[in-house]
């Protein structure tokens, strides 16, 4: 046997710190990134698992695998250098076998990996299964050389669930003990009785790594295939070590492609033609699986929001998952979800609604809307009699009693208590940070109230209308207040408008909680203050202050508290993460935004966001929570992707894109992106499950006409059907089932319908794609044009902003990204198109108060830029 000395030594330091230092791989060039496909963050993390499978194996910069217990850093070419490639790639763009290819002069290394429990049961093993393929590209003899280094584990802020490693046979011995890694005659590599991987067939380096040298012909290949358990197995598991010794791995290989594909299968289809937006799609579905744990009981799962960072459940996101998981056609798994909603008695009783879950237990206050707003959605969806009864029966525990009675009964009590007789004021606990009431929670409990008078009227009763009422009209009496005071903002908090960050306020009370209606001032007021002033990069941003105050530092020329301008090469590394007036980037919280955009018709701001949000996902469609500084480093430090709650919001969006809920009305196509509008092209959806039926069509396209076809299965629920217009169409004419109808953004259409033709003269939009998205983000992160916006991707009409000079006797102002021209006066006067045109600097001497504006060609004005 060869002993493998892992003394940490500084450059063992060095590859286990890669998460934290990130000194792996350089930061990419422009020239670099525009070779490859695009992948925004500064290091890769993706994790291989399996549906169902408590763990999931985590790999950063495609050659670093860790579990809970051990590490494997993989080396190559002559020099042995790491195996790091931060731009990997999904077999067929979303299937969770990640592969990627190196390449040292002409030997090329091909690696491939994903992870299987065995005999496909959750309960067991977790193995993830590494091959290398090294080929000799060249037409001369060349040396190749494959090595790897075994580490302490990476520290991902999460833990092995402990009855999976007991079940895998895993004892403490492994960790507790001081034994080296040992790499025995048979090819594993073991430690303290427990085999770490298998099959390595290296020889020994004296530095403590292995490695192994070859020569290669041309055109010759050489394989070598890991097999990496993620609990090391104990040496007496003899079954266990014979199963893992005798997985064939194409034979695995096959059967976890077949597995996903099923589970592909079993969803509605939706389908758009364009790659990034499509296979981000299945991709997160994946992702979604791969965090959904099965329990000890091998019977219950329960779906967490990440396998490494929030390895929890979460009242919150499980609302979210369980409206998702119907709107996809998986009521079962949404039911899964829906039990853990439920306390439950010594006897197995449900007694209370779930409030306290994940990190510490704790209790989050908006919890109480999203429990009954969870089970509403199932009911509407499944029309499930036994949660009914679940829900509403007195469950053994006396007359009249219910666990939706109670629940409602301790809200009431405690509205009643509170000062303004809403949601009673919160400590800054959490996503808002407010110190009061929290717009959220009153958001939240005007949706829970609305799904509990659905689920009384589908139980034979008509319960708690009245209270709704009454505070419904507490709520929008204190946002009438509070968006008085600023400007028509809906605020985080409904104490202070300036307090708290943007959070669930950003959805303006539109979507999911449909709280106002959707033509009140105070929507487009929000929605534009929240994505003018508070987006950097395309995307939300959070934390430090709310958008109105950033509003308020704009418009007051104070711009470089807000974004860093410099490339982070050139910042000192002591101020790269600080947070001097810095908003981090927030990549989820952008669907607050982007879904209400989506309800008032705002098209074209949807698809923009649509692809802001892409921009910040990973290759292997990851996205992450935040952590982000603007234009920075694009490193999330410790907040680490995939994060399950942004790949749920993802699939929602484009869900709702292409067919949604509105009250009881259903509509389709609310946006599309011109990109896919292309001849020969076409969008699908299939067997999508609404509140009122299911919802089946093709739009195909030709040459500027498009065709679709319907095959819906309505429920008498339904009220009425709605088609939109794409915005982009010059010159539509509509026809449905044959008749002429007008033309008009919001079509209705008889429920009926089979047969919707559209066309048009020509396309009238800017260029929106996914690739123009990274086009424009790439220039302006590395090239930082001195007039960029850097808000938006897209250009799009924004307030002047000033130009710093050094010529402190002149005022300079521009249009971000030359939108618009600038209109301007000195003597305090609001600008209009009739006032002057900023052509060139302004001399300070002969200005009383500075007003600036930018009006578009659809005259268009923007907010006022004012310098005293």
């Amino acid at each position: 046997m060869v002993i493998i000395t892992i003394a940490v030594n500084a450059q063992m330091k060095h590859y286990t710190s890669i998460l934290e230092q990130n000194t792996l791989i350089p930061v990419a060039t422009l020239e670099q990134e525009q070779a490859a496909p695009f992948s925004y963050p500064r290091v890769a993390i993706d994790a291989l698992g399996f549906p169902d499978s408590p763990e999931a194996m985590a790999v950063t910069d495609g050659g670093h695998f860790s579990s809970f217990f051990t590490s494997v850093l993989f080396k190559y070419g002559t020099n042995l250098q790491p195996a790091a490639k931060r731009v990997v790639s999904f077999k067929d763009g979303y299937l969770p076998i990640m592969q990627y290819t190196l390449k040292d002069g002409d030997i090329e290394y091909n690696l491939e990996a994903f992870s299987a429990p065995l005999e496909y049961d959750p309960q067991k093993n977790l193995i993830t299964h590494i091959r290398w393929n090294i080929i000799n590209t060249g037409n001369k003899d060349r040396e190749g050389a494959i090595g790897l280094s075994l580490l302490k584990p990476m520290n991902y802020d999460y833990y092995c669930t402990p009855w999976f490693s007991k079940a895998c046979g895993y004892e403490s011995s492994f960790l507790e003990g001081k034994g080296e890694y040992i790499s025995e005659s048979d090819g594993t590599i073991t430690k303290n009785q427990h085999i770490v991987l298998f099959n390595n067939k290296l020889s020994e380096l004296s530095d403590g790594n292995q490695s192994l040298r070859f020569n290669l012909s041309p055109g010759e290949t050489k394989t070598f295939t890991f097999k990496y358990p993620y609990v090391p197995v104990n040496k007496k598991e003899k079954e266990q070590i014979k199963n893992i010794v005798d997985l064939d791995y194409e034979l695995v290989k096959n059967d976890v492609i077949n597995k996903w594909n099923k589970e592909f299968e079993s969803m509605a289809n939706f389908y758009v033609p364009e790659k990034k937006v499509q296979d981000a799609f299945m991709a997160s579905y994946v992702h979604l699986l791969i965090a959904r744990d099965i329990l000890e009981d091998g019977k219950r799962v329960t779906q967490r929001d990440h396998e490494f960072h929030y390895d929890y459940f979460y009242v919150r996101t499980a609302a979210y998952y369980i409206s998702l998981y119907n709107m996809l056609g998986r009521p079962d798994i949404a039911r899964s979800i829906v039990d853990h909603f439920f306390i439950y008695d010594s006897e197995g009783k449900p007694m209370e609604f779930r409030s306290r879950t994940g990190i510490h237990n704790k209790l989050c206050d908006d919890y109480w809307g999203q429990v009954l707003w969870g089970i509403g959605c199932h009911y509407k969806h499944t029309e499930d009699k036994e949660l009914l009864d679940k829900v509403f029966s007195g469950q053994g525990y006396g007359n009249g009693w219910s666990l939706i009675s109670n629940h409602i009964d301790e809200f009431e009590r405690a509205i009643k208590k509170d000062s303004l007789q809403i949601y009673p004021a919160a400590w800054p606990y959490d996503n808002e940070r407010v110190n009061g009431h929290y717009t959220g929670h009153n958001f939240w409990s005007l949706l829970g109230l609305k799904n509990a008078i659905e689920l009384s009227r589908a139980n034979g009763e008509e319960e708690w209308v009245e209270l709704y009422e009454y505070y419904k009209s507490n709520v929008l009496k204190q946002l009438e207040k509070v968006t008085s005071q600023s400007g028509g903002y809906i605020s985080p908090g409904l104490d202070d408008p300036h307090e708290g960050y943007d959070w669930a306020n950003a959805s303006a009370g539109l979507y999911p909680f449909e709280a106002i209606d959707k033509n009140h001032p105070a929507v487009k007021a929000t929605l534009e203050t929240i994505r003018n002033y508070g987006y950097q990069e395309g995307v939300s941003t959070y934390s430090v202050r709310n958008a109105l105050c950033t509003k308020e530092l704009t418009l007051a020329g104070n711009p470089d508290t807000l974004r860093p301008v410099a490339f982070y090469q050139s910042t000192p590394k002591e101020k790269r993460w600080s947070d001097i007036g810095i908003r981090k980037i927030h990549h989820y919280e952008t669907f607050y935004v982007t879904e209400s955009n989506l309800v008032i018709g705002e098209q074209q701001k949807v698809i923009e966001d649509l692809y802001g949000i892409l921009v910040h996902t990973s290759s292997t469609h990851t996205g992450f929570e935040w952590g982000v500084t603007p234009w920075s480093t694009r490193d999330n430090r410790s907040n680490r992707p995939p994060h399950i709650w942004m790949a749920q919001r993802y699939m929602e969006l484009i869900r709702n894109m292409l067919v949604r809920e509105e009250g009881n009305d259903v509509h389709l196509l609310s946006a599309i992106s011109p990109e896919w509008v292309k001849e020969g092209e076409k969008i699908e959806v299939k067997s999508a499950p609404t509140y009122y039926g299911y919802v089946s069509y093709v739009a195909s396209f030709g040459k500027r006409r498009m065709n679709i076809k319907l095959q819906n299965e309505w429920r008498t629920s339904l009220n009425k059907v709605y088609f939109h217009l794409p915005w982009f169409m010059v010159g539509p004419q509509v026809s449905v089932d044959g008749k002429q109808v007008q033309a008009s953004e919001t079509i209705e259409i008889p429920k009926e319908t089979k047969e919707i033709v559209v066309t048009w003269d020509n396309i009238n939009s800017p260029k929106l794609s996914f690739d123009e998205a990274v086009s424009l983000f790439l220039e302006k992160f590395h090239n930082r044009p001195e007039k960029a916006s850097y808000s938006f991707l897209f250009p799009r009409l924004e307030a002047p902003m000033q130009l710093k000079t050094e010529d402190s006797e002149r005022i300079s102002l521009y249009s971000p990204d030359n939108y618009a021209p600038v209109y301007y006066t000195i003597d305090g006067t609001q600008p209009t198109e009739k006032s002057k045109k900023y052509t060139k600097s302004i001399p300070i001497k002969k200005i009383q108060v500075l007003k600036a504006v930018c009006i578009d060609k659809d005259g268009n004005i923007s907010d006022t830029l004012i310098l005293n």
